[in-house]
């Protein structure tokens, strides 16, 4: 019987990994091989979202009266209803167990890039202490409001003595945004050493792009890091928070509302000696984005990249002992998420390419 499944990940394994849009075909066509009890681990996600497909899956689990479980990967928090879940989940619209996993990334995150890189404070870089550029802003898959973003910055002249990449400039989300200010052409202006040829991006198959965990050399010649997370539509955090997090270096996040400030729950410090965080409290994220661009350019034009450095050099390093301590202590791990790796290890182990590094973590 198939219990477990991977849902709306990367690695396509029928049938323990489905995709979104086949993995509701799945189960119409074989309601005999479904356990009564499935777990769907969908820890690469934000959340339940409002996808058609999703919501006809959990629609089919209820037909079948499954007693279904859902694992995500961010909180339970929504944009435009803080309390959405509360509304919706429990039994009026999505039936079933949702389980948040807020800092699953956190843990996910430190794997990954102990693999790729050592996990060492940019304390012990040579050129932190005395930073060339205000920031860097490495982006690469061009979602729209990410578009916006990397617009208004060229609009407040913020491309001027700073880092900004554009790596894939041919990709349809790219193309049909609507550019003012800058020519939506590929950006690179780190070292040239710093390439990987592409993997699995159709859209762009000649310009090389980078991998989230291997960093310039320049990404410790900054003094801070401009953020553009997964998601606006939750507290979503992934890689893009949790890398910055593990080497101390201040970062501001453009993202869904109230982010940078939620990180306070888990025992961050924000970076409030230099950064105005009004910004995080507008919802629309229209709205906010615009505020965001133009917190960062009075940063910029207020203070020099070693005067950023000096004032909030004490707080990066707090947090990065903060999200240190949260790995090896375990922290903020849901305990459902560990009562069900307890009862069936081995089983996610082996169906599952999320158990490999849930292995490494519970």
């Amino acid at each position: 019987m198939d219990k477990f499944f991977e849902i709306w990940s990367d690695k396509w394994q029928e049938p323990h990994t489905a995709y979104e849009y086949n993995i509701v075909d799945y189960f119409i066509n074989n309601q005999d091989k479904i356990d009564p009890n499935p777990i769907f681990f969908c820890l690469e996600e934000e959340d339940l979202g409002d996808s058609h497909e999703r919501a006809e899956l959990i629609k089919k689990c209820s037909k079948l009266n499954l007693n279904f479980t859902f694992i995500y990967g961010g909180s339970k928090d929504y944009t435009h209803e803080l309390d959405f879940y509360n509304k919706q989940s429990n039994g009026h619209c999505y039936p079933g167990k949702h389980v948040f996993w807020d800092l699953a990334w956190l843990y996910k995150s430190a794997i990954n890039f102990q693999d790729n890189y050592p996990m060492i404070s940019v304390e012990d870089r040579k050129n932190i202490h005395n930073p060339k550029y205000h920031f860097l802003s490495m982006n690469s898959n061009p979602r729209y409001y990410r578009c916006r973003m990397v617009d208004l910055l060229y609009k407040n002249n913020l491309d001027k003595d700073n880092l900004i990449t554009w790596h894939l400039p041919e990709n349809p989300q790219a193309q049909n945004y609507k550019w003012e200010y800058f020519n939506n052409t590929y950006q690179n202006n780190f070292d040239n050493k710093f390439e990987r040829d592409p993997e699995g991006w159709p859209y762009v198959e000649e310009m090389p792009i980078r991998n989230s965990y291997e960093l310039p050399d320049e990404y410790y010649n900054s003094a801070f890091q401009v953020v553009s997370e997964t998601s606006l539509n939750t507290a979503f955090y992934t890689e893009k928070t949790f890398i910055p997090l593990f080497l101390g270096k201040p970062f501001i996040l453009f993202a869904s509302p109230y982010s940078n400030l939620k990180l306070r729950k888990y025992g961050f410090k924000l970076y409030d000696q230099v950064f105005n965080y009004n910004f995080d409290k507008i919802i629309w994220w229209e709205d906010r984005v615009e505020a965001y661009a133009a917190e960062i350019k009075r940063v910029t034009q207020k203070y020099s990249p070693e005067d950023i450095y000096n004032i909030l050099r004490d707080t990066a390093q707090y947090n990065r002992k903060v999200a240190i301590d949260i790995l090896r202590n375990k922290k903020f791990i849901p305990k459902e998420m560990t009562e069900i790796w307890a009862e069936y290890k081995d089983e996610i182990l082996f169906n599952t390419s999320t158990g490999f590094w849930l292995n490494k973590i519970l």
